[in-house]
């Protein structure tokens, strides 16, 4: 399964869930994730979508910058912010909490928009996108940024409606743990996390990864 596909399905479940009668029903009550309204939450799962649009369509990156990859985009962009203390994930939060009080309606019609443009979406491995503070990714690899934002905040906000999270095929998910493993390498190395993973009752009280990554 290609990166198109795997976003394309991980989106069209994602806005199916954001069209739900459980997410109408809980709009404005806390979600699983602190400073999130179920709303809130929501519209940053459907910003996930609407950002490729921003970048596919923005103008070309002048020059020849260093392009990183997917787990380079995140290591990048996320930093050392604190997820719970940063104004830079302040900004992201407030971002959604703004769409919660234009209403359920008005998000459902933005999600079918941005997913109607993104089924028409011709990927070209070698196009070059200026992404945010400048930095410079390929249209697939940043595909592979929006498939972890997608599959993950798409399971965020299914518990916070207590339903289940939406199917997806396992490449999807799989995919989208290729790039959150290269993504822990870059940030802890490969040392630190094929000992988490082998064993994890040495590594309890390690950082964990966020994927709120101000887009």
């Amino acid at each position: 399964m290609d990166v198109a596909e795997a976003v394309r399905d991980a989106a069209h479940a994602a806005v199916e869930l954001v069209a739900s009668p459980a997410v109408e029903a809980a709009w404005t009550e806390p979600s699983t994730l602190d400073g999130y309204r179920v709303g809130g939450l929501a519209a940053h799962l459907v910003r996930a979508i609407e950002t490729i649009r921003t970048y596919v369509e923005a103008d070309p990156p002048v020059g020849d910058g260093r392009v990183v990859d997917a787990a380079g985009y995140f290591t990048t962009v996320l930093a050392d912010h604190d997820p719970h203390d940063s104004s830079f994930h302040e900004q992201v939060r407030a971002r959604g909490e703004a769409r919660v009080d234009t209403g359920a309606e008005a998000l459902r019609e933005a999600s079918t928009a941005a997913l109607a443009w993104l089924d028409e979406l011709t990927v070209h491995a070698d196009q070059v996108l200026a992404v945010r503070d400048g930095v410079l990714i390929s249209l697939p690899d940043y595909l592979d940024t929006r498939l972890v934002e997608l599959v993950v905040h798409t399971d965020d906000l299914a518990r916070s409606v207590g339903v289940p999270t939406p199917a997806l095929p396992d490449e999807v998910w799989e995919r989208a743990v290729r790039v959150l493993a290269a993504t822990a390498c870059h940030r802890h190395g490969p040392r630190a996390v094929a000992v988490l993973l082998a064993r994890p009752d040495r590594s309890r009280g390690a950082g964990s990864f966020d994927v709120d990554d101000g887009d």
